[in-house]
C-alpha cells in the first residue's frame, strides 16, 4: 500500500484533488537520474483526446522542473523511469437547487486526470505514484493547471541524496 497525501485546492473555485507519495517499502536513496518512458494508456474510465500530446509535453516540462529543483538530472538510461498518463471524460451531474421544492439542474463537466509514476529501472519496481483530478476546459489545454497538478503530485517526492 502506498503512503499517500491527499489535498483539495482551496479558493479560486478549484476542484483539483491530488494524491502522491512514495510507495510503501520503497526508497529513492541512491537514485539521482531519470528519463521518461513511453506514455501509459489513459487511466480506467478516461479516454485519450486530441490534446493528449500537448498535455503530455507540458507535463514532461513541469516534471523536469520539479525533479531538477530536487537535485535529479535527466539522463538517457537514468536509474529511474518516469511514466505519465492522462485522459478526459464527460460527467453528467444533477445539482439540487437551494430553496427549491425538488428543483434540480443538470449539467455536464469535463474531468481530466494526470498520473505520474516513477519506477526503478533495474528492478522495475514502482517507487512513487501520484495522480491529480480536476475539471478542465474541454476545448483548450491550460498550462497553469498542468503546472499546479505536477507541482502538487510531486510535493512529497524526496530530494536526491
Amino acid at each position: 500500500m502506498a503512503l499517500l497525501a491527499f489535498a483539495t485546492v482551496a479558493g479560486c473555485g478549484s476542484t483539483m484533488n491530488v494524491r502522491g507519495g512514495v510507495e510503501h517499502g520503497a526508497t529513492l536513496v541512491g537514485h539521482a537520474t531519470y528519463e521518461f518512458g513511453p506514455a501509459e494508456d489513459a487511466p480506467t474510465g478516461f479516454g485519450r483526446q486530441s490534446v493528449t500530446p500537448d498535455v503530455l509535453a507540458l507535463a514532461r516540462k513541469h516534471v523536469d522542473e520539479e525533479l531538477n529543483v530536487r537535485g535529479y538530472k535527466k539522463y538517457d538510461g537514468g536509474d529511474m523511469v518516469v511514466r505519465l498518463s492522462n485522459g478526459r471524460r464527460l460527467v453528467n451531474e444533477e445539482l439540487q437547487v437551494a430553496g427549491g421544492a425538488g428543483d434540480s439542474e443538470e449539467f455536464t463537466e469535463t474531468q481530466g486526470v494526470l498520473v505520474v509514476d516513477v519506477f526503478d529501472r533495474s528492478s522495475q519496481r514502482r517507487l512513487y505514484h501520484g495522480v491529480a483530478h480536476d475539471v478542465v476546459d474541454a476545448d483548450k489545454v491550460d498550462d497553469d493547471q498542468i503546472k499546479e497538478a505536477v507541482h502538487r503530485i510531486l510535493a512529497n517526492f524526496p530530494a536526491a541524496s
